[in-house]
Formats: C-alpha cells, structure tokens, sequence
C-alpha cells in the first residue's frame, strides 16, 4: 500500500468478520513485509517487530528517544486536529543505541482489518522541563513494510523495517482471506498500485496464494467492472486468466469490454481436451461470440483454421450467435445452416449488417428475397434494399454474354456492338447497376446514367 494512496479510506473499508478469541503462536512463524492487516486469518494472534538502522538526525543526538505509534491508517493520519488518534493506537518505546533500536509489540488479534501505518517520533527531554517531549523528528509509513530507508520531518533519514510475525499455522487462512479482501477492493474502486500491492502481499504466502478460487473471483469481478488496468496488475502478478474473466467482460458488451474479454481468453488455459483447437473455435465453444468476432476482425487469417467441415463451421457459429464471424464463412462459401432467405430476415430484422450483406451476396432471385426486403423496408434499413438490387443486378451480369445487355434494356440495345451507354461516362449500362427506371423498365430519358456516376 502507498502511503497517502487516495484510495486509503475504500481500501479501509474492507473489513472481514470480526474475531472473537485467540488462537496462541506455536511451531514456525511468518515473517510478512507486505501483507496488509486488511488481510488478518481469524482468531489468530499476531506480534509486530519493528526495527530502526542507520538513524541520522539534523539534531544533536547524544539524549535522543524514539517512540513508534502502531494501529489503523486512518487512526495515525486523520485522528483529532490532525494529530494521531492515541486512543486506537498502540505505543511502543524503542531504546536508540549506536544509531539502531529493535522492539516488538503483541497485538493480539489485528483489529481493525484494515490498512494500518506507524508513526516513529524522535525526541528528548529538556533539562529545564524533563516531563516535556521536544519532537526532533518523525515519519509515518504504512506497516508492514521491509528494510528500506524512510525520509524523516524536517530532517535526517533512517533504515525501518516493520514486519508481522504470524503462525505459519495460519498460512492457509490468510490465503483465503487475501482473495476476499482483494475482491472487496475491487468493488470498493481502490487504486491499481493498491490492487498490485495486495497482490505483493498475498505471494508472501507462498506461489499457490494467488489460485485460490477467491483470487479467480476477484479477477472476474475487475473484468466485470472493466478495470482494465486492475485486470494488467493483477495478471502481471501472477494470476491466471479465466474463460469465466472473459465471459464476465464479454457480457458488458462495450468495446472496451469485449476488447479486454479477448486479451483475457487469449491468456487462458484451453478447457480439457480442447489443447490444439483454433481459438476463434474455442471461442465459439464457449457460447463467448463478441469475442470470436473481435478475434476474427484483428486477425482475419485465423478463419483459414476454420475449414467448413460440410457446413459443421457454419453451424456452430450459428448455434453461438457469432454472426459476423458465419458472415465471413458464407462469403467464402461455407453451406449455410439455414434457408438464406430466413438467414436474411433475421439479419434484416436484428441489424446485423454484414450478416444481411453476406446473405445477399448468396441469394440467387428477387423473387425469394421478396418478404425479406419488405421486412428491411419496414424496419427502415433502406441502404439494405439497395444493396440487395446491386447485388441482383451484379448476379446477373454474371449470366450475360459480353455485349448483350440485362432484358429490360432489350428495347434500347440496337446493335449488338452497341449496347445502351450511360449518358455520362458512356461506359455500357449493363455494367454496372442503373437509375431513374421507369415502370416499363426502361430509362426515364435519355439521361439515364449508371450508379457511379448518379453518386457522383
């Protein structure tokens, strides 16, 4: 934790169940210089060891003190006018010998769980008035914390270090409860530095601290927030990536979201018996289709590792709702797990642009798409209607010789080697889809022109 992190009073307020009795030390200890009392295995008892190095003072030193304040952050930094708040801290006295002073304090069960600093004072007594405290020096830091050097107010510098001495009985717990408190923090909104020093401290317990199953719910949780840059500290620090990480992103459904549902499937471990399988595939197994779309959009090739089984391809991104990704199998020419037309009414009816696209690009005859672009009228998707007739006219050049024009141009065409122009660029209409037809299925006037240049 940083000290005068903004986001120490949320992080404050996560707070386990209270414990209610004891449980005494015996055997091994762990000595922790990361692990927040946020973080605190119930019914536990705990000791503080605090040790100061290295202490130099602006001051002469020869009749210096040093007491150390020890309890909640809150109670150190934001006590009455500004002063610590003694009557929720413990003091301790740290006899200075040589520049150096060691103690150590029992807490008994931390409380309150939650972030907690110390509060060093340096002073010594007048002869005139030994009953008075002249504070030389001071420092507040967050504890735990390791052997590093603390700048003091106003001056001089010194070597703390502050560590909680634990059962190592009591290791199994505070993994649990490391990943309820990282949870909480999430929800609570507190600081990425805060989230990655939770972390720090959850690995003093050892490497399996950070799979525990409260630790996956946490990164759920941040995905589900889209806490993108809590999701980075927290895979950065050790924690796996999930397909349920993904999914809880995925379901939010704003760009971003989807964007990090991807970096966060991409990351995970493949279900069992699926190691090999293409990831757009594995995706669409996993019902995750905004998530196989957006892989399918950066990286294109990736629909070459899909071949289309007989139309098995096409089924199943049709059975995951991953529409975009059955529109590219379509174009490539994938049977379609439908009827086109109800493909088509479907995409008309839900928006989904490039899957009507695709669908039109397939269909072979106004007269099936008749419904469909009825259906696309009345939903006013009016751009789809005209690229539904481009898409007709486009098919059946296909199927015209090369100077012999579509038929309701027969009336116009003279000369089979002069077939009716567009008034404009004077290219052969029957090239390229045209306007301003009248009822008769001829051009209006002499200008009738094509469609390049009637945009034009």
């Amino acid at each position: 934790m940083r000290t005068g992190s903004g986001s120490s009073s949320a992080l404050a307020a996560v707070l386990l169940p209270k414990a209610d009795g004891a449980v005494k030390a015996s055997g091994g200890t762990l000595q922790l210089a990361h692990l927040c009392h946020a973080v605190v295995a119930p019914k536990v008892e705990e000791r503080l060891r605090i040790t100061l190095r290295d202490v130099r003072l602006p001051d002469d030193t020869s009749d210096i003190r040093c007491k150390a304040y020890v309890g909640p952050l809150s109670a150190v930094v934001e006590g009455p006018e500004g002063r610590p708040d003694k009557g929720r801290l413990r003091e301790v006295r740290l006899e200075i010998s040589g520049g150096a002073a060691a103690a150590e304090l029992d807490l008994g069960v931390p409380a309150p769980q939650e972030p907690w600093a110390i509060r060093v004072k340096f002073y010594h007594r007048p002869v005139a008035a030994l009953f008075t405290q002249e504070k030389v020096a001071e420092a507040v830091e967050v504890v735990p914390r390791p052997a590093s050097v603390i700048d003091l107010s106003p001056g001089g510098s010194a070597v703390l270090e502050v560590l909680r001495i634990v059962p190592a009985t009591a290791r199994a717990a505070l993994r649990q409860a490391a990943g309820m408190v990282l949870g909480r923090a999430i929800q609570l909104g507190v600081e990425p530095d805060d989230v990655e020093d939770l972390c720090r401290g959850a690995q003093e317990l050892g490497p399996e601290a950070l799979s525990e199953p409260p630790v996956a719910e946490a990164l759920e949780r941040a995905a589900d927030l889209v806490k993108v840059e809590v999701v980075r500290r927290l895979l950065k620090a050790g924690v796996k990536a999930t397909t349920a990480a993904a999914r809880a992103a995925e379901k939010v459904g704003s760009p971003e979201a989807i964007a990090l549902g991807c970096e966060l499937f991409r990351l995970s471990d493949p279900a069992p018996g699926t190691e090999g399988v293409p990831i757009v595939d594995r995706a669409l197994d996993e019902q995750l289709p905004l998530v196989a779309e957006r892989l399918l959009q950066e990286h294109p090739e990736l629909l070459d590792e899909l071949p289309p089984k007989g139309g098995q391809a096409a089924v199943k991104a049709y059975n995951a709702s991953a529409w975009s990704v059955l529109a590219a199998m379509l174009l490539r020419g994938d049977p379609a797990p439908l009827p086109i037309v109800q493909l088509l009414d479907y995409a008309l009816r839900a928006g989904h642009v490039q899957l009507a696209r695709a669908c039109l690009v397939r269909s072979e005859g106004m007269e099936s798409m008749q419904s469909a672009i009825h259906t696309c009228l009345d939903n006013g998707r009016t751009e789809i209607v005209r690229e539904a007739l481009e898409a007709q006219w486009r098919f059946r050049i296909q199927q015209w010789s090369d100077n012999s024009g579509p038929p309701l141009l027969a009336l116009e065409c003279g000369p089979a080697d002069e077939p009716a122009e567009c008034g404009v660029c004077f290219e052969p209409l029957h090239n390229c889809p045209g306007v301003f037809l009248c009822e008769s299925g001829v051009r209006a006037c002499v200008h009738f022109c094509c469609l390049d240049c009637a945009e034009h």
